[in-house]
């Protein structure tokens, strides 16, 4: 019987076969594929392995079928699409506005201990202002307001005033508080106050005050959040002013219950960018903790900008 043109391609047969005479057990085979790997060579569908590539292919078939007369086609390598890289417009970095933008309030809550505190302290002070009337030719101690106490009783006079510390540098005069810049020491000396309150008597002595108000801050995802550490603060003398990229901090505080007002300034150019309508000032008996919306949700690497 002739069985010539009939040669088997399953892998691991090529043997010549009679198309009359294909069963399902004629052809022993692999049906899996070759594997090259670390030298070794072996077909996945069995687990014998060798070196030598004769040995290789020498290895007997492990699968039983018919002979196959038709060279299978060859699976086409499959086509990868070139990536499409298409940059997140989620939060794209902001320009960063001017430092001069106009300030406005921070919201301010209070904690209801610090509300119910305030409330007392403000009996007290009614009654010690009779105990503590200043004399009437006692100049009020704010700086930049300097008006008599005779004159204040006479003209209901608010005190127009520096809350913040005299700088001299590089030649340059000017306040803390609002940083008005000058070389003349006159005009530096006639800068009218930036700040309105009530006049400030019976100043105690520099060695009865006490050590400096201390601050910090940390950050979550969202918020940043700074901590001045005045206790008993007050409430309508401080001013907390604050635009996209700039906090002015005014802080009028009585850290003992017998010591006069004291004040904490700070004026930050921020580091990042903050949304001031979802931020907020909040008093307690202790502290206040400003909180201020980060605009964008990255870490912020130091709270202030390096204005140097």
């Amino acid at each position: 019987m002739s069985i010539e043109g009939n040669i088997c391609y399953n892998k691991g047969c090529g043997k010549a076969f009679d198309s009359n005479n294909n069963h399902e057990d004629s052809c022993t085979y692999h049906c899996g594929k070759p594997v090259f790997h670390d030298a070794y060579k072996y077909w996945s569908c069995c687990s014998k392995k060798c070196i030598n590539f004769t040995d290789f292919l020498n290895i007997p078939g492990c699968c039983k079928g018919k002979h196959l007369n038709e060279k299978p086609v060859e699976e086409k390598p499959k086509e990868f699409k070139k990536a499409i890289y298409v940059k997140s417009t989620k939060e794209l970095p902001i320009d960063r506005p001017s430092i001069n933008e106009p300030l406005t309030k921070i919201r301010t809550i209070m904690d209801k201990a610090f509300n119910n505190q305030n409330k007392f302290n403000n009996l007290i002070n009614q009654d010690n202002k009779k105990s503590t009337e200043p004399s009437m030719d006692e100049i009020c101690s704010h700086h930049a307001c300097g008006v008599i106490y005779c004159k204040a009783l006479k003209d209901d006079t608010v005190c127009c005033y520096h809350p913040g510390q005299p700088v001299f540098h590089e030649g340059m005069k000017y306040w803390s508080c609002c940083q008005k810049k000058t070389s003349d020491f006159t005009t530096f000396l006639n800068q009218m106050g930036c700040v309105k309150g009530e006049h400030l008597w019976n100043k105690k002595n520099e060695a009865d005050l006490s050590p400096e108000c201390k601050y910090d801050w940390h950050q979550t995802a969202s918020y940043i959040y700074i901590t001045i550490y005045s206790k008993n603060s007050d409430f309508n003398h401080t001013v907390i002013d604050a635009n996209r990229v700039f906090l002015k901090i005014h802080i009028e505080y009585r850290p003992k219950e017998d010591s006069g007002l004291q004040t904490f300034d700070k004026n930050i150019a921020l580091k990042e960018i903050i949304d001031i309508s979802q931020s907020t000032v909040t008093f307690f008996m202790t502290k206040v903790e400003i909180k201020l919306k980060k605009m964008v949700s990255t870490s912020w690497k130091t709270l202030e900008m390096d204005v140097s």
